[in-house]
């Protein structure tokens, strides 16, 4: 202790040695006094010897003053004689205790005092292990505090929150202050950590957590709380021993569960926030578990990272970051990274271990964002992906730059995004991490200390250069002249610089030789100028005017009349590149006039394949493109990764797309994201091959995200191979194969033909196979299909296998051997949800067994609501059938499909002759319904009736539920117009409606049955 000696002398000599300060005197009298500031909070008592107050062999001629200070000093703190205590007032705040002497000569002394009584401004001061935990006891767990020096805890305690056997959350905040609480023993309860339930409107932030053992059974369990739905920011996990055997518990190095209380809006979130630990600390769990959080619904982690040893002993989820990820519109995980080792089965990811949408969300809801932004891992540690268990694709549609490295790389500054720029979409690992090279980056000073603004310009108050940051910052070379331009780029395979298109070049006469470049490569100022005329002939693996691109930024170029012909088999072919292989930025590159007649597996205008490098095409241009004898075709890129952005790009076409296997008018195969871009043009396929093929207006096969984008794609498939079983080809305005995410796009189109001479082509109006998310689109073609037996077509997707659609609408004609107005089949669990087909559907054809269905063929395990068919169903087949509702409803694997809330407002061909049927198709000679499923409060026009089923006429619709096995009680109207339908409305029963655009009924919503209330979800087309 710092103390203040006062020798009472007739002379005085004083030394001052550091802090303090002794004054000498012959007699004997001393006066002790703590120099250090002196917190106290209301409610408690400061005696004098708190403050280190002592006084030996005093003077009577001498008269000691404290408080000296007037009515600042007592209106917070006074003392009191009677217990000699100081006691502090309800106001709180700074002051200083003036303590002199009566004798003029001597010098006085202050004492700064700060009291606490629980606001922001002066919150609760924390000093020791007995004052943290009276937090809930002695201070009231919805107040401030603030530690104000490390505590090192020495006994086992209940989590702060739980007080007499009962949880309360913390309701507060806690500023740690960069102290560290040290040795923290948590008695065995339900909620384990420094905290037990961290509120929504509470937050942790500026503490150090070390050496923390919390061993036992816990629902939830972490270093700093059980539970957190606020928020814990800037806050240090080192050197925890967790073990949980609780086999449904949730375990985490920080939290034990991080979730949004959805009750008041407020996402819990975790940021800047490390934690490590030494080789022989492990944190181990009996059940799902995560570096950060075992369990993780609606919230935010941003800029945090792990470097732990974690142990799963049962075969559930475990994650670097997260173990079970729940996610909906308010989450996102950015701009961190994980090298933790893991050991564990099942559901692992070496950053989260399995992700699934969090009960009652959709996922066209969380598509338009992204939710995994610029995440890294140590990929030599563990044989595991960065996500483990991807429930429909999640990740796939919503995540950018999200990648394993090597440790090296994760040392190196260039591995890192610094930031991109993209539907608002910024990712700033530069404002948020020190990357130094050779070292891993570390939150330091400049972001652990400092406030970063989620998702945007952290630090600088101007907007940033939205470039390349590894452009070369050399002069440029203008190239003006053929000449100049043949010797920046042919005298060597590969080229580094900063480049100056000054001109039009015709390059008439010349091969061009491909070669690797890194660097710029752009038109003068406010220009666009042309290269043109020339061949690109070689034996290379990868064809294009640059042989690959890397860390490469190439805009405000136009090529024209350009040829790349077969020299060998090429991998991949582009106009522009054959292989992107670097971080690259293309801009405003337009292609008019090209041919690329190479046998690539990949072949694009702008790119033949664009690697999982973070790359974004903006504003490129296609005209009068013809692609032949490649396997995987793009109007402007045969292939793109996942990191990849094609934005506000366009195909216009009057030529031909061909190929044998995934064409699209954008991109053959898409892992990343495509937005707002647009084709008009043709795809065909016409080979010999024996080979499934899929052709899409937008994509070929879409793994990725594609938003806000139109195709005008004329779509024509013939194959004159002989006959396989194994020839299938898949035909959708969108996409031939999804698996990932369309999200307000459109199909417009004359015709999707099909004439095979053996394969069975699938032809929808959105997509031909379905597994991923369709929200919001429309197909609107003039003719789908033809009349042959091999082709079976629907309005919006042939099958739909566990995906889900929602919102969206068909207004096509449909011709084929078996014709669905929304969809063939519907199974694994498919949703279709308040969509609508209006058309003309027909299967003319004799073809013994011709069958059409308004809603759909099949539905096995998956469901159809809150839909509309309006549509004229015809067949010729005597032995086929046409059906309102679905032709089967089978028991596939023990699961059952269901229609409910629906409307079919269907008519009949006069020249149909096949069988009529209300909802489901008849089966051979024996006239039993075949079904497992279940038809519940749905309607459906009189002429849909038969002579089979008794059908009573009512003046209401009236609802009832088609059980499985029921031959009866079908329920129809004798009106004749569905928009007549609030005629006979019965509000207390139910709230249906039929909406109209242009005087075409399209659209309807429903309550639940008996329930006025509105349903969540409704939406009105108009077109």
């Amino acid at each position: 202790m710092k103390k203040f000696l006062m020798f009472l002398v007739v002379t005085i000599v004083t030394v001052c040695i550091g802090m303090t300060f002794y004054q000498f005197a012959k007699n004997d009298e001393v006066i002790t006094v703590n120099t250090q500031t002196i917190y106290i909070n209301y409610g408690d008592k400061l005696s004098l010897d708190d403050i280190g107050f002592s006084r030996k062999e005093a003077s009577k001629d001498t008269k000691i003053d404290f408080n000296a200070g007037g009515d600042e000093v007592t209106s917070i703190i006074k003392f009191d004689e009677a217990t000699q205590c100081y006691i502090p007032t309800p106001k709180g705040g700074s002051t200083t205790i003036k303590i002199s002497t009566s004798n003029y000569k001597y010098k006085s002394f202050t004492i700064d005092v700060i009291v606490g009584i629980g606001t922001e401004e002066y919150p609760y001061y924390i000093s020791n292990e007995a004052q943290l935990f009276d937090i809930g006891y002695k201070y009231a767990l919805d107040a401030h505090f603030e530690l104000v020096n490390d505590i090192n805890v020495k006994q086992m305690h209940d989590p702060i929150g739980l007080v007499d056997g009962k949880y309360n959350e913390f309701a507060g905040s806690f500023n740690g202050n960069y102290h560290t609480i040290s040795n923290l023993k948590v008695n065995k309860c339900d909620f384990g950590g420094l905290f037990g339930i961290i509120g929504s409107n509470s937050s942790v932030y500026n503490l150090n957590v070390d050496n923390a053992v919390i061993e036992g059974s816990y629902l939830r369990a972490g270093a700093v709380a059980g539970i957190c739905y606020g928020t814990i920011n800037k806050v240090v996990v080192s050197n925890a021993t967790i073990t949980n055997t609780q086999f449904w518990g949730y375990t985490g190095a920080v939290v034990g569960a991080l979730q949004t209380d959805s009750t008041n809006g407020v996402t819990a979130s975790i940021l800047r926030t490390y934690a490590y630990t030494d080789q022989e600390k492990v944190i181990t769990a009996n059940s799902d578990m995560g570096g950060l959080a075992g369990y993780m619904n609606s919230a935010i982690i941003h800029a945090c990272h792990t470097d732990l040893q974690l142990v799963n002993t049962s075969h559930t989820s475990a994650g670097g970051l997260v173990g079970m990820l729940y996610i909906d519109p308010n989450t996102y995980i950015r701009e961190s990274y994980s090298i933790s080792q893991i050991h564990a089965s099942g559901a692992v990811g070496n950053l989260i271990g399995q992700t699934e949408l969090a009960s009652g969300v959709k996922l066209y809801e969380i598509t338009k964002e992204l939710v995994f932004v610029g995440l890294y891992y140590d990929n030599s540690l563990n044989t595991f992906k960065g996500i483990g268990s991807d429930d429909n694709n999640i990740s796939t549609a919503t995540r950018f730059a999200v990648n394993g490295r090597s440790p090296s790389e994760l040392k190196t500054k260039s591995t890192y995004i610094y930031y991109v720029n993209h539907a608002n979409n910024i990712v700033y690992w530069d404002k948020v991490w020190h990357i130094v090279d050779g070292e891993y980056p570390t939150l330091t000073s400049a972001t652990m200390f400092d406030d970063v603004v989620i998702g945007g310009d952290n630090t600088s108050t101007s907007t940033p250069d939205i470039t390349n940051p590894s452009t070369p910052s050399v002069d440029a070379i203008i190239i003006s002249t053929k000449q100049q331009l043949i010797n920046a780029f042919q005298s060597s395979s590969s080229v580094n610089g900063n480049y100056i298109l000054n001109a039009n070049i015709d390059l008439q006469g010349t091969t061009w030789t491909p070669v690797s470049f890194s660097g710029t490569f752009k038109s003068s100022e406010g220009k666009c100028y042309t290269i043109s005329n020339f061949i690109i002939n070689t034996s290379k693996l990868y064809a294009g005017f640059f042989y690959t691109l890397s860390s490469a930024n190439i805009s405000n170029i136009k090529f024209e009349n350009v040829f790349i012909e077969k020299n060998g088999l090429n991998e991949t072919a582009g106009i522009l590149v054959g292989y992107v292989c670097g971080n690259t930025t293309i801009e405003n590159v337009n292609v008019e006039e090209a041919l690329i007649s190479a046998h690539a597996k990949y072949a694009g205008a702008i790119a033949g394949y664009i690697g999982n490098t973070i790359t974004e095409l903006n504003n490129c241009q296609v005209k009068n493109l013809v692609i032949n004898n490649a396997l995987n075709i793009g109007g402007i890129a045969g292939y793109s990764a996942e990191n990849v952005f094609i934005s506000n790009c366009n195909l216009l076409n009057e030529n031909n797309l061909i190929s044998v296997d995934r064409i699209g008018g954008i991109v053959g195969v898409n892992h990343g994201k495509i937005d707002n871009c647009y084709i008009y043009g043709n795809i065909n396929s016409s080979s010999t091959a024996s080979a499934a093929g899929y052709f899409g207006g937008l994509c070929g096969v879409n793994y990725g995200l594609v938003t806000d984008s139109i195709s005008y794609a004329k779509i024509n498939v013939t194959n004159t191979a002989p006959a396989s079983s194994s020839i299938y080809y898949f035909v959708g305005g969108l996409c031939g194969y999804n698996i990932g995410s369309f999200v307000s796009c459109c199909a417009y189109a004359n015709e999707y033909a099909g004439n095979p001479s053996s394969s069975i082509t699938y032809i929808g109006g959105l997509t031909g196979y379905n597994k991923g998310n369709l929200s919001y689109c429309l197909a609107n073609v003039l003719n789908v299909g033809a009349v042959k037996s091999n082709i079976i077509v629907a309005g919006l997707t042939v099958y739909n296998y566990g995906g889900n659609i929602f919102g969206c609408a068909s207004m096509c004609n449909l011709s084929g051997y078996q014709v669905a107005g929304l969809v063939r089949s519907n199974g694994n669990n498919g949703i279709i949800t308040s969509c609508m087909a209006s058309m003309d559907m027909n299967s003319r054809a004799t073809y013994k067994g011709a069958q059409v269905a308004g809603l759909a063929y099949e539905i096995s395990s998956g469901t159809i609501n809150n839909c509309l068919v309006n549509a004229n169903l015809s067949s010729l087949s005597t032995d086929g059938w046409v059906a309102g509702f679905a032709g089967f409803m089978p028991c596939i694997d023990d699961k059952y499909g269901s229609i409910s809330y629906c409307i079919a407002n269907v008519s009949f061909d006069g020249s149909t002759t096949a069988n009529k049927y209300l909802d489901i198709a008849q089966d051979g000679l024996m006239k039993k319904r075949r079904t497992t499923g279940t038809i519940t409060h749905c309607v459906i026009n009189e002429e849909a009736k038969t002579d089979d089923v008794i059908i009573s006429e009512y003046s209401k619709f009236l609802w009832i539920t088609y059980d499985a096995g029921s031959n009866s009680n079908y329920i129809v109207t004798n009106n004749n117009a569905i928009k007549d339908i609030n005629t006979y409305l019965d509000p207390d029963k139910c709230d249906f409606d039929i909406k109209s655009g242009n005087g075409t009924s399209v659209w309807l919503y429903s309550t639940e049955f008996s329930t006025p209330i509105p349903r969540a979800i409704s939406v009105v087309f108009e077109f």
